[in-house]
């Protein structure tokens, strides 16, 4: 279970809860393309101006993926997001009727009941 994207917005809140979910290892690297939207003293930005932030943005992405990959990432097992909802569970499985248990199955799975 791996993918790679990027996600354009203000939040990347909803992608990591979901990723927790799914006990996924995820980590975001942000990349600001212009502070006009918050930041008063801030001049306003023109397209062309995001359009360079951005592009200066992809090199700096690129190098942030070839720095992992020669540090190399560690091991699926070596951390505790495949597990991250070993304690989620407020029902036992077994008390659950087969059809909740089938609802649920991909958590449960997640769950190593």
């Amino acid at each position: 279970r791996a993918w790679n994207g990027a996600v354009i917005g203000m939040t990347a809140m909803p992608e990591a809860r979901l990723a927790r979910e799914a006990g996924l290892c995820y980590a975001t690297a942000a990349m600001v393309t212009d502070y006009d939207v918050w930041h008063d003293t801030e001049v306003d930005v023109s397209v062309e101006a995001v359009i360079r932030v951005l592009h200066d943005n992809i090199e700096t992405s690129r190098s942030i993926v070839r720095d992992l990959a020669r540090a190399g990432l560690p091991a699926r097992d070596s951390c505790g997001c495949a597990s991250a909802l070993s304690a989620a569970g407020v029902t036992a499985a077994e008390a659950m009727d087969a059809g909740m248990r089938a609802r649920l199955a991909l958590l449960l799975d997640g769950l190593g009941t």
